[in-house]
């Protein structure tokens, strides 16, 4: 309100609070609690600062509350009445007005200061509170004029009294006219600290005010500007100040250089760089203090130059940042344009160079101008400068008007097309992917953001249960519900039309939790934000759209709308999106703003087909990146509006780029996590979704209706948390929840991907022949892992083979009679005959369907629906197999009536079902294959061309990975199949007859993964096999060049595998300049074997760098020994494989890595642990009191082991690395020790273990036996044990010595290539190795769990032998205290007995966890792993004093008598 203030505070230049006291009267109305709406009246409240203008009655009421109005809108009643007609009755009750009292605090600054100012200053315009300050961190910053000046104190304390987080108030003294672009300012209030930390971009900068420039009115500007750059642009700012650009730019991941002239500038911003430091942030920032044109001549320019040439010189970066760009930025608007002129003699440089640059380069420079037309002013400017840049490479935006007349504009010119038509590229190697994609962009940024909704991340192939769950019908929901919602906790929210209520409840509730009336008129959609916020569509009556408010429980008018909103969605800039199918378009407003109109994203309010028109859209969906998904229902679509674009993109329906599905009118649809689409299909009365497949029917895939597994109009859907899917039923009056059964379904039966022009062998070879299968076999089935089941009609049996078997491995008979199909589910149930299933589990069969004749195909869909085709009855049936209850089944094709018609079937033999529960089935009377798409009984005939001979009784179909068809041709006795240029014969196309090329009837066939044909050749009594020629794929291209090569003796040598170890090999190098598909195969007499490798072939390490081989192996990043090493691959992991790829050749020690360095340093320090342990144990079992029995002397020996073991160890370490970095070292001493440190290391190590175990023993039967304990007899049996125990140990590692051996392997010189030097040619690759055969290798995994379990088990049962033993005997000693009493008495005296061996355990089992692995040790990827693991093993040679002196007071007590005895001996 305006308040009038008194006369006598005009020119006030000391404040005096007392002044502004005053009382004056305002209007009041009385109202109960539930009826006050504030946000809604808030144009008619009083609104004071510090005062509350709902406040409580006096005496407390707590029914109603008191609201205040302005009194300069608000006159007497009839204003209220006018106004707010909702509350006329308690208008008419208690309207009336209340003296106020009103102090200093209840004014505003700028109320403060007017009335301060004396009235003559008007014309100056001194202050303006939204314009005449501002705040940087606790600063507050003006610009006074001159006549001001005198009331600048008081003016600071208004502020600082007004706004508590200010300390500091300033004035600018004079304009900027320093080349730094600081001012000179003076501190008018508050504390001397000018040095400012503020937040923007969510960048926290820090500098000192007085010394650079910062303008907080540019953040706008600032955070466009980097929206627009994406991770691992290019960005260099020239005139950088503290960073406001670059700094949020780094966050961002680009690559930054930043210059300032100010060397207070750029101390400031190399700061804000470190200290906003992402792990998205770049490892590259450069900071210059230079001047502007010196910095783009010296470092811009040059540095543009190289990355373009790095881009367009490697194939990987030119692929991964062919979306990328590089930014120029020059924000000094006075004189940024005179810098410009630098680029012309630039751009005019090596201009052919120039032009095969990939990345654009986008200068935004910023400038002022006072033209009344400033876009054309600005544009002459620009062309004087750069007289060869167009006017479409310009684009000029407003920024702000500085002044009168003074506008600041932001020009963009796009300078790579200045100098070249850029034309996009991509690299065809897909393996480039992998090394640019940052994985982690993407969740960071959906991180940061609060979803309200559910985008559950499901698995390629998620199946929801096809029986739905009504959690709401009719009575609670109302009458064809349409609008719901469930948000992040699981709460669900449905709009009641008929009751104008949203009904809330969590999911597991039966009840409704909460009902909330509202005002609204049959909504259609509604949207809930993340702070319990309610939005919904009130537009077919009023013409709004409105919000439920969670902390008020009221609703007000956020949006204007023209007609009903039938999607609502709020994205994650909170704008808030209506799509008003009434007008054919989708409109958005942002819910930032004030004003409640709202701008058109999406259609153009008429009606039609275009790309930028809809047709009736219903719901709507907002992703992250601001893209706009539509389901546009007339024209049976989905549209994608990519941000700020008003053309769309047909992502779904037939009209799309791939059509997968045909749409009746989409009315809903969400994006998971992976932006795979959900989508409402709402005529077809199904919820479709997309994913690596292609489209699919999710649920309501059964028709219309109103069962369980149906739907009837559905309008939208939703995600629980748990991936769960709640659909609004929209004319069967219920919401419906499909459980997620499985996040994923896996295929039984293989559907490989072939290439474009795939071939088979024309001859095939007999997989099987009468005497296995019978007569005239026609059932087959192959597995994904490759099991082979057959049907033997004549034996009533089904015959399996394993892949690769030559025989049968199994054969199982059954009571039924010649099957002619069988299906093979996951869990190995085989359906056949009269539709039984026999159970892998039980070995029994069962019934599963009742049939009327028999199945001459079989076929179990994902959801577990067994389809059977009937050819007597002309069709095929389906029923559920997640039913108990064997029902009647239903009809998936035919009418069971032989015709021709669309909905008959004449004698039909093979089936397929795809993903999508499209059934496809080959039609053999009409000679056709018929597609019934799901739900549609009128199937579709597929053409077969271009054959000129037409298909005569198909008898088998297949689908492959792309959706081509693979059909048996009985009648043609052949297999064909369809590719990108229609139908072509596969295999047997040479007519019938019995020849490995030619077929007779074939019936039935399958594929196994590898893409090998499988048939059921009738006739000719065999099921014949047809290998897939992948290695001839592509090969259907113009031949460019041919090169000859002649290999010889003379050829250098590699190592290709172990079974071919000297091969000769010859290099070709080829640069590829042009995407494309380019094929290399050769022709020879002899074997030969071609690989591909990317930018180098090593001879040594053959598998690094391979792209692809004549065999595709499967990548291995292993080595030359490992391939031959199956000691790594199996067990017994030893430091030479740890530390092989880290030692570098002819390097010293102090050049090798840091691993190799603290390795050596680690060694040393348990070297000198190890020593110390053994000599102190030494001098305590050496003494005469610790050999009274044979535990002394065990330990005695012990310390001695555990110093040979650490010796070893040491020794094994150095001889390690020492061998590698010296690589003329003799291959006698190589050899030397490659047999023998690691197997006396081993003994060494095993030794010690069954030492301990032998005193853990002996302390047993010392217990056991008692006073009739033997130690004479003890020592004597010690001293055998010492003996032996080594000869033992010794025995079972005697096979180390036989397999361990050197591999060795040089490189020849390479004669052919005469450019190679011998150093280039002329390696040795040495490693130990251990070749086991695999029963060697079980027996050694065997010795190894022997010696290092074994010890542990010997003492924990020991020790608990000691403990229970001795609690037993004290118990019938001591009378006095129950058994339970002296157990505890006696862990708490020998707990050290079970804590030293589980300790010992416990060190010992990272080496065996590791030793364990499958597979090639890849120790380079995981080296302190393996480190760490091997290292840690050896310490509990260290440990024996700590372990069994340290406790033990017998030990301790002979440890300092000879302690002592050795002292007495020293001189001193």
């Amino acid at each position: 309100m305006h308040l009038k203030l008194p006369l006598s505070l005009k020119g006030m230049t000391t404040l005096d609070r007392d002044q502004f006291k005053q009382t004056i009267s305002v209007p009041y109305v009385n109202i109960p609690v539930e009826c006050i709406q504030s946000s809604k009246w808030k144009n008619y409240l009083l609104c004071l600062p510090s005062l509350k203008n709902v406040r409580d009655l006096q005496p407390i009421l707590k029914t109603h509350k008191q609201v205040l109005f302005d009194p300069d809108i608000i006159e007497n009643k009839e204003d209220v009445i006018k106004k707010i007609p909702s509350i006329t009755k308690y208008v008419e009750e208690s309207f009336d007005f209340t003296p106020l009292a009103i102090t200093y605090e209840n004014y505003s600054i700028e109320q403060v200061i007017k009335a301060i100012l004396p009235d003559d200053l008007g014309k100056d315009r001194p202050i303006n509170t939204g314009s005449g300050y501002s705040l940087i961190g606790h600063i507050a910053h003006f610009n006074l004029k001159d006549a001001v000046l005198p009331y600048k104190h008081i003016i600071a304390q208004v502020v600082l009294d007004k706004l508590t987080h200010v300390k500091t108030v300033v004035n600018k003294l004079h304009e900027i006219d320093s080349v730094y672009r600081n001012f000179e300012l003076e501190i008018i209030a508050g504390e001397p600290n000018t040095i400012v930390k503020c937040r923007e971009s969510k960048a926290i900068f820090q500098f000192d005010f007085a010394k650079v420039y910062w303008n907080p009115r540019l953040s706008t500007e600032r955070e466009r500007i980097v929206n627009v750059l994406h991770h691992n642009d290019l960005v260099f700012d020239v005139f950088a100040g503290v960073g406001p650009f670059v700094v949020p730019a780094s966050m961002l991941g680009c690559t930054v250089y930043a210059n300032d002239i100010n060397p207070e500038s750029v101390k400031w911003m190399t700061i804000n760089l470190k200290t906003n430091r992402t792990k998205k942030s770049s490892n590259e920032y450069h900071v210059f203090n230079l001047d502007g044109r010196e910095f783009l001549r010296t470092i811009v320019f040059p540095r543009i130059e190289s990355y373009q040439k790095e881009i367009a010189n490697d194939n990987e970066k030119r692929w991964c940042l062919s979306d990328n760009k590089i930014i120029i930025l020059m924000n000094l608007p006075d004189i940024a344009l005179t810098f410009l002129d630098v680029l012309p003699e630039w751009l005019s440089e090596n201009i052919e160079e120039k032009q095969q640059w990939i990345l654009p380069i986008h200068i935004h420079c910023y400038t002022f101008s006072k033209a009344d037309n400033p876009d054309e002013d600005i544009r002459l400017r620009l062309k004087t400068i750069l007289p060869n840049i167009n006017d479409n490479q310009i684009s000029c935006r407003f920024v702000r008007q500085v002044a009168p007349k003074k506008d600041m504009i932001n020009n963009c010119a796009n300078v790579s097309s200045a100098v070249h038509q850029l034309t996009s590229f991509k690299f065809s190697c897909e393996r480039c992917i992998v090394f640019c994609h940052d994985l982690s962009i993407l969740p960071k940024r959906l991180a940061s953001v609060a979803l309200s909704y559910n985008q559950p991340k499901f698995s390629p192939t998620p199946i929801w249960d096809s029986n739905g769950i009504t959690i709401a019908n009719r009575s609670i929901v109302g009458f064809a519900p349409t609008a719901s919602f469930v948000n992040t906790n699981n709460t669900i929210y449905v709009a009641n039309q008929a009751n104008r209520t949203i009904v809330m409840w969590q999911e597991e509730s039966i009840n409704p939790t909460a009902i909330i009336h509202g005002n609204f008129t049959e909504p259609t959609s509604l949207f809930v934000t993340s702070n319990g916020d309610i939005y919904i569509d009130d537009g077919e009556k009023n013409g709004r759209v409105q919000k439920w408010m969670a902390d008020t429980n009221i609703f007000v008018t956020v949006m204007n709308v023209s007609s009903r909103c039938t999607g609502l969605f709020v994205d994650i800039n909170n704008a808030l999106y209506c799509s008003m199918s009434g007008h054919h378009q989708v409109v958005k407003r942002s819910l930032n703003d004030a004003v409640t109109a709202s701008g058109r994203v999406a259609g153009t309010s008429i009606y039609g087909p275009a790309s930028n028109e809809l047709f009736y859209p219903g719901g709507i969906f907002v992703d992250v990146n601001l893209d706009l998904y539509v389901t546009d229902c007339n024209n049976d679509r989905v549209q994608l509006f990519h941000s700020g674009e008003l053309n769309g993109t047909t992502v779904a329906g037939s009209k799309s780029l791939n059509p997968t599905i045909s749409l009746d009118c989409p009315s809903g649809i969400i994006l998971d996590a992976d932006k795979y689409l959900f989508i409402v299909d709402l005529r077809n009365n199904r919820i479709i979704g997309s994913g690596l497949n292609g489209f699919r029917c999710l649920v309501g895939c059964y028709g219309k209706g109103s069962q369980s597994n149906q739907l009837y109009q559905p309008s939208s859907l939703n995600f629980d948390h748990s991936g769960n899917m709640f659909v609004t039923d929209q004319n069967n009056h219920r919401i419906q929840k499909f459980l997620l059964m499985k996040n994923s379904f896996a295929l039984s039966f293989n559907r490989p991907k072939f290439c474009s022009n795939s071939n088979w062998y024309a001859n095939g070879t007999t997989f099987a022949n009468q005497s296995t299968v019978g007569r005239t076999p026609r059932a087959i089935f192959i597995n994904t892992n490759n099991k082979i089941y057959l049907t033997d009609q004549e034996n009533n049996a089904i015959l399996m083979w394993d892949e690769e078997s030559v025989n049968p491995t199994k054969v199982i008979s059954g009571n039924f009679t010649e099957p002619l199909s069988l299906f093979v589910a996951l869990n190995d149930d085989n359906d056949n005959g009269r539709v039984h299933r026999w159970n892998a589990e039980t070995n029994i069969f069962v019934t599963v369907m009742n049939v009327n004749s028999s199945c001459f195909g079989l076929f179990v869909d994902i959801n577990d629906t067994l389809y059977c085709l009937m050819p007597a009855h002309h069709q095929v049936v389906k029923r559920s197999l997640n039913d108990p209850v064997i029902t009647s089944n239903r009809v998936a094709a035919g009418i069971g009536i032989e015709g021709s018609r669309s909905n008959q079937l004449s004698y039909p033999r093979g089936i397929f079902v795809d993903v999508n529960f499209d059934l496809y089935v080959a039609d053999c009377g009409n000679n056709a294959v018929r597609l019934f798409q799901q739900g549609e009984s009128n199937g579709i005939s597929i053409d077969i061309s271009p054959f000129t001979m037409k298909p005569r009784c198909p008898t088998g179909i297949i689908l492959d990975a792309e959706k081509y068809l693979f059909i048996v041709d009985s009648g043609n006795h052949r297999i064909v199949g369809s590719g990108l240029n229609g139908f072509r014969c596969l295999v047997g196309c040479d007519g019938k007859g019995s020849q490995s090329n030619q077929l007779a009837l074939p019936f039935s066939f399958s594929f196994d993964h590898s893409g090998n044909i499988y048939v059921t050749d009738q006739e000719n009594s065999r099921i014949q096999k047809f290998n897939y020629a992948k290695k001839y794929c592509g090969t259907s291209v113009n031949i460019q060049l041919k090169y000859s090569s002649k290999l010889t003796d003379d050829s250098p040598t590699y190592y290709r595998d172990c079974q071919v170890p000297q091969c000769h090999y010859e290099t070709i190098q080829i640069h590829v300049n042009t995407t494309g598909l380019y094929v290399l195969w050769s022709k020879s007499s002899i074997n030969t074997y071609g690989y591909i490798y990317e930018n180098d072939f090593n001879p040594l390490k053959p598998f690094e760098n391979l792209l692809l081989s004549h065999d595709d192996p499967k990548e291995s990043s292993c080595v030359i020994g490992d391939q031959c090493n199956t000691y790594i691959k199996g067990i017994g992991l030893t430091l030479d494989d740890i530390l092989r790829d880290e030692l570098q050749p002819n390097k010293v020690l102090n050049n090798q890595s840091f691993s190799i360095k603290f390795s050596a340093g680690l060694t040393i320090i348990m070297f000198v642990a190890g020593l110390i342990n053994s000599v102190l144990s030494f001098i305590t079992f050496q003494h005469k009191d610790s050999q009274q029995v044979g535990c002394g002397m065990y330990l005695l020996t012990s310390s001695i082991t555990s110093l040979l073991t650490i010796s070893m160890f040491i020794i094994k370490f150095w001889f390690v690395v020492l061998t590698h970095i010296n690589v003329s070292t003799s291959l006698a001493v190589l050899r030397g020790g490659c047999a023998s440190i690691e197997s006396i290391l081993k003994l060494f190590l095993y030794l010690d273990g069954w030492l301990n175990a032998c005193v853990a023993i002996e302390r047993a039967l010392l217990l056991f036996q008692g006073v009739n304990f033997n130690k004479k007899k003890s020592k004597f049996i010690a001293k055998r044990t010492i003996l032996i125990l080594p000869f033992c140990i010794f025995g079972t590692l005697i096979h180390e010595f036989v397999f361990r051996r050197l591999f060795v392997y040089e490189t020849g010189l390479d004669k052919i290539d005469t450019n190679k030097t011998n150093e280039d040619t002329n390696n040795r690759y040495v490693s130990c190795i251990t070749h086991y055969s695999p029963s060697v290798q079980d027996y050694n995994t065997a010795v190894l769990f022997f010696h290092l379990v074994g010890p542990f088990i010997v003492n924990l049962f020991s020790a608990l032998f000691i403990i229970f033993g001795g609690a037993q005997q004290r118990s019938t000693a001591r009378t006095n205290q129950n058994f339970k009493e002296h157990l505890k008495e006696q862990f708490r005296e020998h707990k050290q007995l079970i804590i030293s061996p589980i300790v010992l355990l416990v060190l010992s089992i990272p080496r065996l966890i590791i030793s364990l692995l499958p597979g090639c040790a890849k120790t380079s990827e995981k080296l302190w792993l393996y480190l760490g693991a091997y290292f840690i093993s050896f310490t509990p040679s260290m440990l024996i004093f700590l372990i069994f002196v340290f406790p033990s007071e017998l030990y301790m007590k002979a440890f300092k008598q000879s302690f002592n005895c050795i002292r007495r001996r020293t001189p001193p």
